[in-house]
């Protein structure tokens, strides 16, 4: 008899709950849904670029817990999204004395790359006992500046706001060409003037007495008024006439070391500037000579043993060895042109932009081209450069976090040279062209142009202020200059809404668009092609001639 074949209920019936269980996920998610799902879990496997953050600055009192979410306002990963993201500090803090803290936050994905940003928490609160040092006391002030010429010690870190209350009532806070004779009271200003916002665009230092909105700069409260610095340590003075225009004010890279008071004078009268606000704000000027100044703006009432009753603003200059240039800060950023996707789309090869085309010219090879030989001529001189493509086929995002206008920021550069080829529907339109902002003077502009004059390439226009509204029209210039440009504000293009992130920062690149010649015109796009590196060299040279550098 031919024995029945038995059947296998159980291996059927997990067979038939697994199937159930895939029906069910895909019900759940969808297919799309599901796609996606394993996709990213694809990618997370693949991933191994390091996630990153933008910080800000936490002001707390003595002895208060903060998180590290406090520090962080944005996160950004290649794959992860910001909720999947683990943040914790690298050490344990104790903020358990008065001053400026420098902290660092670990950033995890879900890969388990660890990126690291830098952060400061400024500390308020009770005072510390002051270090004495032969028979004075050590006085804490944010450009690390001592008594008696003395460097910090570790006794009185971490160098922060001014925290010493005790006597001695007049200090000095010079430490170069100090004028041994001249003491200096901290006291109250009996006429004052209020400082409402301020911002760095290249290295002008710009002060207002109303909120800043670009367009206002005209009606402003300081104009037709002058800015008088007079320098505690040497008892110079130095004057600026206030301008709407965003490049020619306070001119950082002209100061000399010292500690400088803040006045606005209209007509005779002098008025010592104040702030409702606590001000401590940095930048670096551009390198000269191997060297740059450290810059910072101060607004504090705890100044001296007695608390006064109004934050007095000061600028304090030191001038620091190029070794000393912190490791992210940079000069100047070269943005060759294209290679690009908008608005964040995903990266694929149809969404890429190219730049114009013809006469045997791509447009983003031939920007890349002149990024990398004005890197080396800058590099030569000493300027410390970023370039937003590393290599000719990088592929960047246009706007937004890890976009070329993210890149400047990240770099804290003063300038920033948008490098590209022009096109016309014309083949005889011909010549250079370079674009700046409308809120501020035409000056480098035109320096450059004239100094391409010397170069095979006919100049068309020397300078051109493009506007949109009350905007400049072109992005690179507009998203790049910090809250002085108004970036992040135009939202009808998109540029703006996808740059909202850079809106709220004081610090700005001076921007220009560096339209060198069109490819469109047969006879100048090969013209380019034997010449590019003379009008390169022009380029730079017009720089030199703009920053003083010989």
């Amino acid at each position: 008899m031919r024995r029945r074949k038995r059947i296998r209920w159980g291996r059927i019936i997990l067979v038939m709950f697994i199937i159930a269980a895939i029906a069910g996920i895909g019900a759940y998610f969808g297919v799309p849904k599901l796609m996606a799902y394993l996709e990213k879990k694809e990618a997370i496997k693949n991933d191994k670029t390091a996630p990153g953050g933008l910080v800000t600055t936490v002001e707390i009192n003595v002895n208060d817990k903060i998180v590290p979410e406090d520090i962080i306002y944005d996160i950004f990963d290649n794959v992860s999204d910001e909720k999947d993201i683990k943040v914790k500090f690298k050490e344990n803090y104790s903020f358990s004395t008065q001053g400026v803290y420098n902290v660092v936050v670990l950033l995890e994905d879900e890969a388990g790359n660890i990126g690291e940003v830098n952060g400061s928490v400024k500390v308020y609160g009770d005072v510390i006992t002051p270090q004495k040092s032969d028979g004075e006391y050590a006085f804490l002030v944010p450009t690390d500046y001592v008594v008696k010429n003395e460097a910090p010690t570790e006794s009185i870190t971490p160098i922060g706001l001014p925290v010493v209350k005790s006597t001695p009532t007049k200090i000095n806070m010079c430490t170069e060409k100090r004028n041994s004779d001249l003491e200096y009271e901290f006291k109250d200003a009996e006429q004052t003037a209020e400082l409402k916002s301020y911002n760095f665009y290249g290295e002008s230092l710009n002060l207002y007495g109303q909120e800043y909105t670009g367009y206002t700069s005209n009606t402003d409260p300081f104009v037709g008024s002058s800015i008088v610095l007079v320098n505690i340590c040497t008892g110079q003075e130095t004057s600026f006439k206030y301008s709407a225009n965003i490049d020619e004010n306070i001119k950082t890279a002209e100061l000399e070391a010292g500690t400088y008071e803040v006045y606005i004078k209209t007509g005779s009268v002098l008025k010592r500037l104040i702030s409702s606000e606590l001000v401590f704000d940095t930048m670096y000027t551009v390198t000269r000579d191997s060297t740059n100044k450290k810059v910072q703006i101060i607004a504090n009432k705890e100044l001296e043993n007695k608390v006064l009753t109004q934050n007095q603003v000061y600028i304090t200059v030191k001038e620091i060895p190029h070794s000393e240039l912190p490791k992210g800060v940079y000069d100047i950023v070269l943005d060759p042109g294209h290679y690009s996707i908008q608005y964040g789309k995903e990266i694929t090869w149809i969404a890429i932009d190219m730049g114009a085309t013809g006469n045997g010219l791509t447009e983003g090879t031939a920007n890349y081209l002149t990024a990398t030989e004005l890197k080396s001529i800058l590099e030569a001189k000493g300027l410390k450069v970023q370039i937003t493509r590393q290599y000719a086929e990088d592929v960047i995002l246009e706007f937004g976090i890890n976009s070329r206008i993210h890149t400047s920021y990240l770099s804290q550069a003063k300038f920033y040279f948008a490098c590209h080829l022009n096109t016309s529907p014309n083949a005889s339109t011909s010549g250079s062209e370079i674009y700046t902002t409308r809120f501020g003077s035409k000056k480098l502009a035109d320096t450059i142009s004239s100094s391409l004059k010397n170069s095979k390439i006919r100049v068309n226009n020397s300078s051109i202020q493009y506007k949109f509204g009350i905007f400049d029209y072109y992005h690179f210039i507009r998203e790049t200059g910090g809250n002085a440009t108004m970036a992040g504000q135009e939202l009808a293009t998109g540029s703006g809404a996808n740059s909202q992130t850079f809106a709220r920062t004081t610090h700005g690149a001076h921007g220009l668009l560096l339209e060198l010649a069109y490819i469109s015109n047969p006879a100048e796009a090969q013209n380019w092609k034997d010449n590019y590196k003379s009008s390169v060299q022009e380029v730079a040279n017009g720089l030199f001639k703009y920053l003083g550098i010989e």
